[in-house]
């Protein structure tokens, strides 16, 4: 590699850490540009600069967005609205964005570094806490998030990936705290957010987590360690007295007691499958939701929107990625990606550039435990 080639790539990567640093601060409305991605601007033109190539996995990811921009194009048309392509471009984004990110993912530093800037926003983060003051009695926390799911999709983002690695990439004492304790923060986080499905995604992940300690036996070591000084935090702030993690088991309680209008079937527009069954094999197109109902919500579910919006076709392109993965990882790879997805049965996640990436690199990152994984078109 040349000198320009190796600086291009340091500064890759360094696009790469901001990035996942400053994405929490989501100034602008869902769906806008975000302070973040003017570096992933940067990043996807640095790409442009020398060649590159695409594995199977990527392929595999742009014949959904090609599609969604066939049927966005042909809406578009038909209503002459441009609306419809306003998500296709999102995801063509998304697309490019992923591409940006395998063209360094092999770089020797690309892990380490990873590790450092998730561990360094999550604390961060707790800056941010601070300053906009810790309430007790506030029901739901967003941070600088627009709402308290994108809190928690975004931890629970940073857990899976923190999780893949703890059990894959342990190089030192060092690293295996960064790994720690952001597991542990990024728990924190999805408590705050009191969002069902992201404590569900975190549950089954811990679950998966515990099953795999209990095979190490350095476990036996740093268990108790951890068990200790969770006693002596929650001895020191007095747990009793939290009135958020009361909070937590209300919304549970009240979510299996009663119907607050946002769940279910109807409340989230799963309904509309049925009602609507003529667009169920090539898709209605994400826009002029209007056409569905008074209250202009879309499904509030990744697949179940997809398959409306871009029909059985959209959704067999979108699986590709998926099947992919399960046919060429280990087990306990793709428990840890299908306990992720959970939280996609009812939310939107689609439209984030991590909900792309995250997923590709344990695809693509060796699983030493596992795997020795040096095709680069697996």
């Amino acid at each position: 590699m040349t000198n320009n080639g190796t600086k291009n790539s340091y500064f890759q990567i360094l696009l790469w850490g901001l990035y996942l640093i400053l994405f929490p601060f989501q100034f602008f409305p869902p769906g806008s540009p975000q302070v973040a991605d003017s570096l992933m601007v940067f990043g996807v033109f640095s790409i442009f600069l020398k060649k590159w190539t695409l594995n199977n996995y990527i392929k595999s990811s742009s014949y959904f967005v090609i599609y969604s921009i066939l049927v966005g194009l042909i809406y578009s048309l038909i209503y002459f609205d441009i609306e419809f392509l306003k998500l296709p471009i999102n995801y063509f984004y998304c697309l490019l964005s992923l591409i940006f990110v395998s063209q360094i993912a092999h770089h020797p530093r690309f892990i380490s570094l990873s590790i450092l800037a998730i561990f360094t926003s999550l604390v961060i983060q707790l800056y941010v806490l601070k300053v906009i003051g810790f309430n007790e009695e506030q029901f739901r926390f967003i941070l600088y998030f627009n709402n308290p799911n994108q809190l928690g999709l975004w931890a629970l983002t940073c857990l899976v990936f923190v999780s893949f690695l703890i059990q894959t990439y342990r190089k030192s004492i060092f690293t295996i705290f960064l790994l720690i304790s952001s597991l542990f923060l990024s728990i924190f986080y999805i408590s705050l957010s009191i969002s069902q499905a992201a404590i569900i995604s975190a549950g089954l992940i811990i679950a998966i987590l515990v099953v795999i300690f209990f095979r190490l036996k350095w476990i036996y070591t740093v268990l108790p360690l951890i068990v200790l000084l969770f006693y002596l935090f929650i001895n020191d702030i007095k747990n009793s007295e939290i009135k958020f993690l009361i909070n937590i088991e209300n919304r549970i309680n009240n979510e299996v007691n009663e119907d607050d209008g946002d769940n279910g079937l109807e409340g989230r527009n799963y309904t509309r499958l049925m009602n609507y069954p003529e667009y169920l094999l090539w898709g209605s197109g994400e826009g002029r939701i209007d056409r569905f109902g008074k209250d202009g919500l879309e499904i509030h579910s990744t697949y179940a929107n997809i398959l409306f919006s871009y029909g059985v076709v959209g959704l067999v392109f979108i699986l590709l990625p998926i099947l992919n993965f399960i046919k060429r990882k280990p087990l306990v790879l793709s428990l840890f990606l299908s306990a992720y997805l959970v939280f996609t049965l009812v939310h939107n996640t689609i439209r984030w550039p991590l909900f792309w990436i995250i997923p590709y690199l344990m695809y693509v990152i060796p699983s030493s435990r596992f795997e020795i994984n040096k095709d680069e078109n697996v």
